[in-house]
């Protein structure tokens, strides 16, 4: 007969324990790890672990030393002396604000030099960044490494320098860097890892103002690769990085958007060098790509989206990988580029500063031919809509609202011509839209037969055009007169110098 009294003893208690428990569990709901974010104490100074919570606000860590992903943040606000942070194994955590308006807090994550100690690794979506008005400059020794958000997924991570927001200027120094000093690699994924440098902090202007990176960027165990972006503001004059580890050996991408981004070294397509070892180089509207190395040649991608290429160091530079203009491309430094590639798209080009640009293939880009200061040299030209080494626009415009000249040097062994019009691009300045045409073969003509006329509204505007040159030429267009008045005489002048002689064939103004 089965006893219908509850179990007693051991097995009644038993039982009670597993129905309670199983009612607790179906009362209370899931809740997911809180983020644990730390604030650094102010007067914590001198060489100090990040794993002790006697240095963080409420003893509170920000981070774990598990796991590969974290949502933690890190504050460093005012401090009274420098301090070096010791980073401990495994230390993982989404992103850092350094906030501090003591100039005597320095931090530096990372105490035993650059790459002397463990590694810090970052989740994918964070940010270390240094926020407006921070008076303090910002040392990464330790070693970055940007992990994704799961093995198989990709990456992205955010590194900005705000600290100061100063107007476009040479002697800007940029006095509250952040200065990467450690390497910055992948974390492992089969995806690949996407590394942005942004900020208002450096100007373009001022190679001296710019954030230092100075450690090994790699892909680390990013299989899919590491990929840099440069971004900044105010149209590329603020927000600037250097570049200086010439074995920096990503294989991604480098693009640039509104900043700049000066670099110490190039090669070709595979090779390590200060912008990895990818294959493009993307400069979009408002990009500044400083190049400040010595002799060099790529054969990299270039593609411009309204950029800037600068060879502004000690050589030149000469490219000779696909070249193409879908926005233009401004040409800037006082060293010369030789492009030995066929440059295609609907971009103009331009040239300023003094140095020369050398067009050496047959180029199909659309767009138009822009010289503010400098020159470009080639060895053929055609007329309008016509292929040639200045492509197959319909303008050259010379000159700028300022005593700089703009030339075209041409170096044809057989002579040329064509019906291209030229602009004097001139203003309000004392001296202001000077031009110069140069034919540099003794005995050999260049027949031109577009107008010659100035960009300015007002026909009191100076503007000048120097003929000059070993070689023979033929201007058969009309000289004088303004884009928006072509009949109206106005101020230009017309020189000649040079071995050569000039035939001046219509009734000009």
């Amino acid at each position: 007969m089965t006893s219908r009294f509850p179990l007693q003893g051991i097995d009644g208690l038993r039982l009670l324990a597993r129905a309670a428990l199983v009612a607790v569990l179906t009362v209370l709901p899931y809740t997911p790890a809180i983020p644990a974010d730390g604030v650094w104490l102010s007067g914590q100074t001198g060489t100090r672990d990040w794993s002790d919570p006697a240095i963080w606000a409420s003893g509170i860590i920000p981070g774990a030393i598990t796991g590969s992903t974290n949502p933690d943040t890190a504050t460093f606000g005012s401090n009274t002396g420098a301090t070096l942070i010791t980073v401990d194994a495994g230390r993982v955590l989404r992103s850092l604000l350094f906030n501090g308006t003591d100039p005597l807090g320095l931090y530096t994550i990372g105490s035993a030099g650059a790459n002397g100690g463990e590694a810090l690794r970052l989740s994918s979506g964070g940010s270390l960044t240094v926020a407006l008005g921070t008076l303090t400059t910002t040392t990464i020794h330790a070693p970055l490494i940007l992990e994704a958000a799961s093995p198989t997924t990709d990456g992205t991570y955010t590194i900005t320098n705000n600290s100061t927001n100063v107007a476009n200027n040479a002697t800007d120094t940029n006095l509250y860097k952040l200065n990467v000093l450690g390497d910055i690699s992948g974390g492992t994924t089969t995806g690949s890892i996407t590394l942005n440098f942004t900020g208002t902090a450096g100007n373009r202007s001022s190679d001296a103002s710019a954030n230092l990176v100075s450690g090994l960027l790699s892909d680390g165990g990013a299989t899919g690769g590491l990929f840099v972006t440069v971004t900044g503001s105010d149209s590329g004059n603020r927000g600037a990085w250097s570049f200086t580890n010439n074995n920096n050996s990503y294989t991604g991408s480098t693009t640039l958007t509104n900043g700049t981004l000066l670099f110490s070294s190039i090669a070709d397509s595979g090779v390590n060098s200060a912008i990895g070892a990818g294959s493009l180089l993307q400069l979009n509207t408002g990009a500044q790509a400083k190049y400040l190395g010595g002799n060099a040649s790529s054969n990299r991608t270039i593609l411009s989206n309204g950029g800037t290429l600068y060879a502004a160091g000690s050589g030149n530079l000469t490219l000779n990988g696909t070249f193409t203009l879908n926005g233009g491309i401004t040409f800037r430094g006082g060293r010369n580029i030789f492009i030995d590639s066929v440059v295609t798209g609907t971009g103009n080009m331009t040239r300023t500063d003094s140095g020369t640009v050398f067009l050496n293939q047959i180029n199909t880009f659309t767009g138009n031919l822009s010289i503010s200061d400098g020159a470009f040299r080639f060895a053929s030209i055609a007329d309008k809509s016509v292929n040639s080494p200045i492509g197959n626009g319909t303008t050259i415009s010379l000159g700028q609202n300022s005593s700089t000249v703009g030339r075209i040097e041409f170096t044809g062994a057989g002579g040329g011509s064509s019906n291209r019009d030229f602009v004097l691009n001139n203003g309000n300045g004392v001296s202001s839209g000077n031009g110069r045409i140069d034919n540099t073969v003794a005995g050999q003509t260049l027949a031109l037969s577009g107008t010659v006329r100035s960009s300015s509204t007002t026909a009191s505007h100076v503007s000048s055009l120097n003929l000059t040159g070993a070689g023979d030429g033929i201007m058969s267009g009309v000289i004088g007169g303004t884009t928006a008045s072509p009949s109206t005489p106005n101020n230009m002048t017309l020189t000649k110098n040079g071995a050569g002689t000039w035939l001046l064939s219509n009734a000009n103004l």
